[in-house]
Parts: structure tokens; sequence; C-alpha cells
């Protein structure tokens, strides 16, 4: 996880896949456009404004992240920032009513989701819109093409002020269960390795995006540049409870 000192002890099997046909990884992304990721968020400190996790926008008052990137705090502490691809201009705030991390034990990876609800409807417009869900993993295809997009740390250790992605692929095999051993593998989805970089700190609860579909939040991996896979909250598997919350919740 990258909001936490947390760090695995990992094996590093290469896959067959050409190189050559991947972008550069968050580490080392590229920057996006303005309106190409309106589902996005960034989740802050709402003293300091200072960025501290991604988002995914799921519905009008909603938004999909990781657990640890919420757990330790109240409403209060911090504030969503929608509608703009740079951290420090052309966004909205919006003030948090509550977050909801997904109940267990922290230390059981495979519980790594939570939610958060803002205080009023989202005003959705060009570059602020929800995303979808993606259906089941199963529907999904090997090596499917996949994005993943945020404001985490840089190959200079810097946090850059425009959102940044990549493309990488999805990994069905054994090797993501080996690396991460903790995680429950119907729980999760990996994305291959290819190029050195990779999702980090400050990328965590961000949105693993395939054909404008949310796949995954950002949970966790090893180092940030070295090139090794990434782990993923798969969000369908926590539709059912997605769904109470809302239902719950929900403000007419």
């Amino acid at each position: 996880m990258f909001c936490k000192s947390l760090f695995f002890v990992v094996l590093f099997i290469r896959t067959s896949k050409s190189e050559e046909t991947l972008q550069p990884l968050i580490h080392n992304g590229i920057p996006a456009q303005e309106g190409s990721f309106p589902y996005q968020v960034s989740i802050r400190y709402k003293i300091s404004d200072w960025h501290l996790c991604g988002g995914a926008i799921i519905a009008e008052q909603w938004i999909a992240t990781a657990k640890h990137c919420i757990e330790e705090s109240q409403p209060g502490d911090l504030q969503i920032y929608v509608g703009s691809i740079y951290k420090d201009h052309g966004g909205v705030y919006y003030d948090i009513e509550r977050l909801i991390p997904y109940p267990g034990d922290y230390w059981i990876l495979e519980q790594d989701f939570g939610l958060i609800q803002v205080n009023e409807k989202i005003r959705f417009n060009d570059f602020t819109q929800p995303i979808s869900i993606a259906a089941e993993y199963w529907d999904f295809q090997p090596d499917d093409r996949v994005n993943v997009s945020g404001w985490g740390v840089n190959e200079k250790q810097e946090s850059p002020n425009q959102l940044h992605y990549t493309e990488t692929f999805l990994d069905y095999s054994i090797i993501c269960l080996i690396i991460f051993p903790l995680y429950a593998n119907d729980a999760i989805v990996c994305t291959q390795k290819f190029q050195p970089g990779n999702a980090c700190y400050g990328d965590s609860g961000g949105p693993l995006v395939r054909k404008g579909k949310l796949v995954g939040v950002v949970s966790g991996g090893w180092k940030c540049s070295t090139g090794y896979h990434s782990v993923y909250s798969k969000v369908h598997y926590y539709q059912n409870w997605i769904n109470s919350q809302m239902q719950r919740f929900s403000k007419p």
C-alpha cells in the first residue's frame, strides 16, 4: 500500500509480452489532457490542501477509493477535488459527508476498499463525470489493455501538478498470487510489469480502467520504478456492498 510503510518480499518473474507496445507507467507517465479522465478525483487534506490519494466518481454523491486512504481519517479532515487535471487550479471542492471503509481487519488485504460520500450531489459536466463499474473479472480477456491515472510521485520523487496516466495489461497468472500472497485472488486484479516505473505514493485509491469501465482501485505494489507488478482492489467484488451503502445513505 502506498499510504503506509507496508512492503512485500516479492518474486520477480519476467513475462513474454513485447515491452515496446506499452506506454511508460505513472512514475514516468504521460501528462493527461483536460477532460480525458473526468471520473478522477483527488482526495485532499482539508487544512493543508495536500493531495493524499486518488479515487473515482461512481455516482452523484459517491467516490470509490482504497480503504487505507480513509480509514484513519474523519470526514472533516478531508475534502474531494474534481473536474481538473491540475492540482492547483480549475477544479471544484466538495466536503465529505461520510467515509465508509469496507468492514473487517485492516491486515486482511482483500478488504482494501472504501467509499466516500460527499455532502451534496456532484455537478457533472464535460470535465466531471461518473464511471461505471466493470462486470465480472471473468468477462475480461488475457492481456487486456487497461489504464491507470493519478498524481503520484514521479521519477523526480515529486508529486506532479498535472495528472499523469499510463497503459498496461491485466495479469491473470499465478505470478500475482505468488507476489501478493496476503490478498485473496477473487478480490484483486494485477497488472503486468513491462516498463521501469509503477503506480507510486499518492496514486493509492486511483482508478484502473478498461474500455471506459472501472476495474479496480490502486491498492499496493513493490517499489515505484523497478517494473514490478501492481495490485488493485477489484471493484466488482464489492458491488453488493457498494449498492447497500448507496441505498442506505444516498440523499434524494
